[in-house]
């Protein structure tokens, strides 16, 4: 519903809430931004989406991108599995799914020609 209120060819930028730390090392239990969660659902940290419209002229059609974290072991076994790109397409309907090293290339080829770009950060 957001791609579809805004104008043709606009590209939405989201990213998920940052970890915050007490002192150090020691974090706070995590706390996704409620805008990130309320669109994607999903509650993890580092996955930023990509939404745009394709067609200039007003089509239907929106592309989802989620960028993930690349597999780290050493992180799994002190915060637990992250979301892998399997998952994210076929749980969280992404159409694709790239790792976070990806990002910023593919953001780039996204804004090359955005009418429009709303970025929300966290």
């Amino acid at each position: 519903r957001l791609c579809q209120a805004l104008p043709p060819g606009s590209v939405v930028v989201l990213q998920a809430a940052n970890p915050q730390y007490m002192a150090g090392i020691i974090p706070y239990p995590y706390r996704q931004d409620p805008d990130f969660f309320y669109l994607t659902g999903i509650n993890q940290v580092a996955v930023a989406v990509i939404q745009t419209d394709p067609s200039p002229q007003g089509g239907t059609q929106h592309r989802y991108t989620l960028f993930v974290e690349p597999p780290n072991s050493e992180k799994a076994r002190w915060d637990g599995e992250r979301l892998d790109l399997e998952a994210a397409r076929s749980v969280f309907g992404a159409h694709e799914a790239y790792y976070t090293t990806q990002l910023r290339r593919r953001l780039l080829d996204a804004l090359v020609h955005a009418p429009l770009v709303l970025h929300s950060s966290a």
